[in-house]
């Protein structure tokens, strides 16, 4: 499941709670294009400490063809980690998606929130 929260007017907070299951990004997807049509650009503060990863092979490519339809227009991410494996999954991200990663532990959430919102 995907909690979504709106941090500034062009910053969106996703809490992912649980394994990410097909449909879960098309039930968001149209209120992330509307801030991207009228903000032009977006930041992501992804809180990932309770993800467990993707229910299936369908998942995981329904989430992975939602970032490459919409990398373009985020400007930057801050992952919150709640496991080592996303820390070697942001840093091979970084290698393929135009906005920076940068990756936060559990207990730096605060540090997170600065950067994402700072210019």
């Amino acid at each position: 499941m995907i909690v979504i929260e709106s941090i500034t007017s062009n910053v969106i907070k996703f809490r992912i709670t649980d394994s990410l299951k097909v449909g879960d990004f098309s039930s968001f997807a149209p209120r992330i294009d509307a801030l991207i049509q009228e903000k032009g650009t977006i930041r992501l503060l992804l809180d990932g400490t309770l993800f467990k990863g993707w229910e299936n092979i369908e998942a995981a490519q329904e989430h992975f063809t939602f970032i490459k339809n919409h990398h373009t227009k985020v400007e930057k991410i801050a992952l919150i980690a709640g496991h080592t494996w996303q820390h070697w999954l942001a840093a091979f991200a970084n290698l393929f998606i135009q906005p920076d990663i940068k990756v936060f532990d559990a207990k730096d959430t605060s540090a997170a929130l600065k950067w994402i919102t700072e210019d």
